[in-house]
């Protein structure tokens, strides 16, 4: 009792320093939790945020592929329109018809007589008869102008399909990825409440983490990864499903994603034209002139190249896009007209006539739909800006790189390991070179080659030089995530 009894006195003594130390002892403790805390918190953040920018990336690597297979889809379409139009090989035909038919009663004039059999039924057609200096002359001319047309006009469009495809799955995957991560985002919110977690706990807040609607894509899994897919290549089942999940509505119904990727219809079958006139009146006032013995070697080429692009004046914005008020028409002759509008169009009608249907602006009446509305306005608006002339410009050098190495390769064998990725083309064929080809022996090489621009393989070394442009890759990059405030829902 009697240790006791002094302990006490000894407690009540040292009270105050016994109460100092517990204090301290209390607020280190608390001190210590709240440190980790918020260790774990930004670790968390951390990670959500690495997380985030992981998802994200893969999400645009795979827009990307699916961007070079969409492309690759639509160029048959495309090369049959440019190979109808310009028929090289009917005039190539032409001419080794009229040099066989020339060739042939010199044969039989050196040979000695011999009765001929009476002619049967049977017996083939006589072969046409050949053609004439002057005749030779003119296919000749058209055979160049043919050549040359169809080449750089295969360039600038498979330039300007590439570019408009990869433009429409960015935005659309743009909206895609803000719709998943609001349907995350909201079972998230809703699992924190129902732990009782929803005070306190990341997710439950708008901080910018998962939970929060503030920033996009926070926390994203790969749950979706079908419904990316699936919307990049037109299908928008998944893109409903995504938010539909959670009880969101989408930002773009299927309807509205496969409305918007009608568009390149316009380039598909109706501009094409334009741009093969345009190009098909440089190539008459840089080309015609030049005699087909004229001597070119690569860096006559290249010049020769290079003076037909600098002759060609296009708006591509009225290219690849209708004018404003068009829009419905557009849809409407491109099979995805969606709601009935005013105005009829001629099921089957030829599709150049889309530039001079509906002149009365029967067609312009109806409006398009907020979301599609959107969307049009904003590519209006991408394409109409300095960044797409300068990513147009740097894409359309690559691929003419393409198309010297290509070239050099058959014309100028020595020369076959010109750099092929050099943005100036210059560059790409300035050593030196062997002795100019004839202009005549080039045409071939250059039928042949144009015939690959438009290649629906995978393997297209035209468009993987295009999908390699690295102010392509940034350009898509900046509108895959450049979506505005508008763009976010508010929580």
């Amino acid at each position: 009792m009697a240790a006791i009894a002094a302990a006490g006195r000894w407690v009540l003594r040292q009270h105050r320093a016994i109460a100092t130390i517990g204090g301290i002892a209390v607020s280190a403790v608390w001190l210590a939790r709240l440190a980790a805390d918020q260790w774990l918190q930004a670790h968390c953040e951390r990670e959500m945020a690495r997380a985030a920018k992981t998802n994200l990336k893969r999400r645009f690597e795979e827009n990307q592929r699916d961007g070079l297979l969409t492309v690759c889809a639509l160029f048959p379409s495309l090369a049959e329109h440019v190979a109808r139009a310009l028929n090289v090989e009917a005039v190539t035909e032409q001419l080794q018809r009229s040099r066989g038919a020339a060739a042939g009663p010199a044969g039989d004039a050196s040979a000695s007589p011999s009765p001929s059999p009476s002619p049967s039924p049977l017996s083939p057609p006589p072969p046409p008869p050949p053609l004439t200096k002057s005749q030779k002359l003119a296919a000749w001319d058209a055979l160049k102008r043919l050549s040359f047309t169809r080449t750089v006009a295969s360039l600038y469009l498979a330039t300007l399909l590439t570019l408009f495809t990869h433009l429409q799955l960015c935005l659309l995957a743009r909206y895609l990825y803000l719709d998943s991560s609001y349907a995350l985002d909201h079972e998230l919110d809703h699992a924190a409440r129902d732990d009782g977690r929803g005070d306190g706990s990341p997710g439950s807040d708008g901080s910018g983490s998962p939970g929060g609607g503030s920033t996009p894509g926070g926390g994203i899994s790969s749950d979706d990864d079908a419904a990316a897919k699936a919307t990049a290549h037109g299908d928008g089942r998944s893109h409903n499903s995504a938010a539909a999940a959670f009880g969101l509505e989408p930002t773009l119904a299927a309807e509205t994603e496969r409305q918007y990727l009608t568009f390149s219809w316009y380039l598909l079958n109706v501009t094409w034209r334009r741009v093969v006139d345009a190009v098909g009146a440089a190539v008459d006032a840089a080309a015609g002139p030049l005699a087909l013995k004229t001597p070119l070697d690569a860096d006559a080429y290249v010049a020769l190249l290079a003076s037909i692009v600098g002759r060609i004046e296009l708006d591509w914005h009225a290219v690849l896009l209708p004018p404003e008020g068009r829009e419905h028409a557009i849809l409407r002759q491109g099979g995805s007209a969606g709601t009935p509008v005013d105005g009829t169009a001629a099921p089957g009608a030829h599709a150049d006539a889309a530039d001079t249907a509906n002149a009365d602006g029967s067609a312009t009446d109806a409006a398009l739909p907020p979301s599609l509305a959107l969307l049009v306005d904003e590519t209006r608006d991408v394409l109409e800006s300095d960044d797409f002339a300068l990513v147009m410009n740097r894409c359309l050098q690559d691929v003419l790189a393409q198309h010297v190495t290509a070239m050099a390769r058959e014309a100028w064998p020595t020369d076959a390991a010109a750099p092929a990725t050099d943005t100036d083309v210059a560059a790409s064929a300035g050593s030196a070179m062997p002795a100019g080809v004839p202009l005549a022996s080039l045409l071939p090489i250059m039928a042949r080659t144009s015939q690959q621009i438009l290649s629906p393989d995978a393997l297209n070394p035209y468009v993987a030089a295009l999908t390699a442009n690295p102010s392509l890759k940034a350009f898509c990059a900046i509108i895959h995530m450049g979506w505005r405030e508008s763009d976010l829902r508010p929580y």
